[in-house]
């Protein structure tokens, strides 16, 4: 969180840590907060940094003065506190089996806990845009809530059986990170019946390489096959992926301007053949 000239980390087993960044290419920890905790993230409002401390709860900082933050209290809540995020007023936590807890911090440096909605899987994550709130529930998937009121009302959920730990909310779009199944679009025009626009893996595993004039064809293991262009060997860029779906794409082969690939594992495509005569985008 950034905090005028200086930015809040929250630096894992070493706590909340402070940086002076008004300089970018001179930047320096200048001052820490509950060092002996353990910090997964930080949200700041009004000089006051509310830290998501994983077993220990929900730590409050008192940053008015940057260079000599003051430890302002701990307040335990159910769960183990992954993420804190602050909308409309109120206090958000992510807290795994504990699920949502919402807080009131009319009084900054003593929120006070004023309602709690269990989610179905583990809270590992928030994003928040006007009177929606998006969980990202780990083993089942993203939850929308309206927090309009002080409690929270589940609007809808949608899943790809995979395990969300992170993402963003803007208006109607969503992005969400997903461990199994990558990065995934979704649209919330419909709040009540949201959608998958698209998906994209990460190559997760190279395991055979094929050239075509500068397009990089890569077997990429369980993330599928992938496309780059090489024209610019120092900046690739990621032109086409396929998902192979559960398979394991193992092998890359071209001939007679055509691209095979070959995967094993749970598919129903064992060969994969592909129309290579446009090289950065092979057509199934």
């Amino acid at each position: 969180a950034l905090d005028g000239g200086y930015a809040v980390l929250a630096d894992g087993p070493l706590g909340v840590q402070i940086a002076d960044v008004s300089d970018p290419a001179q930047m320096k920890i200048v001052s820490s907060a509950y060092s002996l905790a353990y910090v997964y993230a930080v949200a700041r409002q009004d000089g006051i940094v509310y830290a998501a401390g994983g077993g220990s709860g929900l730590f409050t900082v008192d940053l008015t003065d940057p260079l000599n933050p003051k430890e302002a209290g701990l307040l335990t809540l159910d769960g183990f506190q992954y993420d804190v995020k602050i909308a409309n007023g109120r206090l958000y936590t992510a807290g795994a089996w504990g699920g949502v807890h919402v807080l009131d911090v009319g009084d900054p440096l003593n929120p006070v806990k004023v309602a709690n909605a269990y989610t179905p899987g583990w809270a590992m994550a928030l994003a928040a845009d006007g009177n929606a709130l998006l969980v990202l529930d780990g083993a089942d998937g993203a939850l929308l809530y309206g927090i309009a009121g002080v409690q929270p009302v589940k609007l809808s959920a949608i899943s790809l059986s995979g395990f969300m730990v992170a993402g963003t909310l803007d208006g109607t779009s969503a992005f969400v990170l997903d461990h199994e199944k990558g990065l995934i679009a979704l649209d919330y025009t419909k709040k009540s019946d949201p959608g998958i626009v698209s998906r994209w893996m990460p190559l997760l595993d190279g395991r055979r390489v094929i050239m075509n004039g500068t397009a990089c064809y890569v077997a990429g293991g369980l993330s599928g096959l992938h496309v780059y262009d090489m024209s610019n060997a120092s900046n690739p860029t990621e032109t086409c992926w396929y998902d192979t779906g559960g398979g394991y794409a193992n092998s890359v082969l071209l001939g007679d301007g055509k691209l095979y690939v070959g995967s094993h594992l749970q598919t129903t495509e064992p060969i994969l053949i592909f129309d290579a005569e446009n090289a950065l985008q092979p057509a199934k």
